[in-house]
């Protein structure tokens, strides 16, 4: 999707305006940042659960759950082409900023082997921070913004008749999986975690400040509920203001300011990132994706409410309405 917008997003939204996108995700990034520290400390949330707590404050679910919102709310319109560009764009800062700050919060890159290798010099140790940082999605959407930045490669993948069509389209068929396999990933580690809480309780100290025990605390739920839905936003319009003060967005009343203002807002108000799961699964923190994957159910099921609530608001704070 990042290549086949950056090749043609011109033709439904400038592109100067597209690239407002990601400078707002940076921005909601660094403020929900500083908020969830304050919100953390003020919760006395501390250890693996401090950390849990914050990387949901600060991401929320900005890939699927807003295209499947803009879905529901313009299909058959432009305007829902016009938004998934947007909300593209915002993930091309987005993802990475995800994949790299997001493990620094929860605390999982591999430090393992550091001690062994602190006389191999420089150069290894900026080729570790760099596989680091260029996990596979961020690998992705970076190969998708050249593939759809460079002419003939573009032409090529995307052009009628192009010679690497049919290998797009392959890959575009796999990547549909990603979502109902990422899905299968939570509720493994949900239902995965039910039988390892009672052996974590009798093996391990329960009361051990970095596991926290096998549930999230009433007062964590609180706290993110508290960050993702009212903290949030709020940073959101202040988003939206900001980058009007400054001359940045279209001018008022314009189509493609109201676009990009309700898709600003509309990823302001999304609950916490289920990929934070797979995130744990994959560095091998079983009990820790399993009380993610609880907290999750919990914080999704009761997001109904304040999810159409603030979707409400943005839609009339954008005035998108009035273009369909």
């Amino acid at each position: 999707s990042v290549a086949a917008t950056v090749a043609g997003g011109d033709k439904g939204m400038p592109m100067r305006v597209l690239l407002l996108m990601p400078l707002a995700a940076i921005i909601q990034v660094i403020g929900g940042s500083a908020f969830s520290s304050l919100a953390a400390t003020a919760a006395g949330l501390e250890g693996d659960e401090r950390r849990d707590a914050r990387i949901c404050m600060v991401f929320a679910n900005s890939g699927p759950l807003p295209l499947i919102f803009a879905d529901a709310l313009f299909s058959g319109t432009h305007l829902l082409t016009e938004i998934t560009a947007c909300v593209s764009f915002y993930l091309l800062m987005w993802t990475p900023t995800y994949w790299s700050y997001g493990r620094s919060i929860l605390g999982t890159y591999d430090n393992n082997g550091d001690s062994n290798n602190e006389m191999t010099g420089l150069i290894p140790k900026i080729g570790r921070e760099l596989r680091k940082f260029f996990s596979p999605p961020v690998t992705g959407a970076a190969l998708g913004l050249v593939a759809g930045s460079v002419p003939p490669l573009s032409n090529a993948l995307l052009g009628k008749g192009g010679i690497l069509s049919p290998f797009f389209g392959a890959m575009k068929t796999l990547g549909s999986a990603y979502l109902p396999a990422a899905l299968l990933v939570l509720a493994g580690s949900l239902v995965g975690s039910k039988s390892g809480s009672a052996s974590s309780d009798d093996d391990g100290d329960p009361s051990s400040p970095k596991q926290g025990g096998s549930n999230m605390k009433v007062r964590t739920i609180i706290a993110i509920l508290f960050a993702r839905f009212i903290l949030a936003p709020i940073g959101g319009l202040a988003t939206v203001h900001l980058l009007g003060a400054i001359g940045l967005l279209p001018e008022i009343g314009s189509r493609a300011r109201a676009v990009v203002s309700f898709a600003i807002l509309l990823e302001s108000c999304m609950p916490p990132a289920q990929n934070t799961v797979v995130m744990l699964t994959i560095e091998g923190l079983t009990e820790r994706a399993g009380r993610m994957a609880k907290a999750l159910t919990i914080l999704y099921s009761l997001a109904i409410v304040p999810v159409t609530v603030l979707l409400s608001i943005a839609l009339h704070q954008s005035n998108i309405m009035a273009l369909k």
